[in-house]
């Protein structure tokens, strides 16, 4: 059976997995740049402050499949009280951004994601996922646990707007 862990326990594995999701085109890291060391670093910089990319997180969540492989992962936070506005989520309730899920190449097409989020949702009802408008297996995911797409944010930088601009990326907001 798929299960999560949440924690900020890392070993080789996780970190080389991290690498590979940070190359991905729908999960980069660094601009998928970085390097193995650095990601080393990160994880072991998020263990001491609880923070990666300067959000703080709940630890690093590792998906395990049915034989206890690690098969996938996310790096899951709170939604600062000062994002509410710009990921258009009404603010009487706590939301928790799951961040990426990364899936290992052997193991996509099993429902491991979809696994995984339901998990993730049922320890944190109120979810937010940005998807890469092209990602459509994150879309189904995001469908089956009952998002819904709320927005849709054009980012220039660490700029981020609702109305079409000059952009260098877009995103679909999800949520519940």
């Amino acid at each position: 059976m798929t299960s999560i862990v949440i924690d900020f326990d890392f070993d080789d594995e996780y970190a080389e997995m991290l690498d590979r999701a940070g190359k991905n085109a729908f999960t980069l890291i660094n601009d998928g740049e970085a390097t193995l060391d650095e990601i080393k670093d990160l994880l072991a910089e998020g263990q001491v402050t609880k923070k990666i990319q300067d959000k703080e997180r709940l630890g690093y969540l590792k998906i395990y499949d049915d034989e206890d492989r690690l098969v996938g992962l996310s790096l899951p936070r709170v939604i600062d009280p000062i994002e509410y506005k710009a990921w258009c989520l009404p603010k009487e309730k706590t939301y928790h951004r799951m961040g990426m899920i990364f899936i290992d190449e052997p193991y996509r097409g099993q429902g491991l994601a979809k696994r995984a989020a339901e998990l993730f949702k049922m320890q944190f009802p109120n979810i937010l996922w940005t998807i890469d408008p092209t990602n459509e297996p994150s879309k189904k995911v995001a469908s089956h646990i009952g998002l819904t797409r709320n927005a849709t944010l054009y980012i220039r930088g660490t700029s981020w707007r609702h109305t079409p601009w000059e952009h260098d990326r877009r995103l679909e907001v999800w949520s519940n």
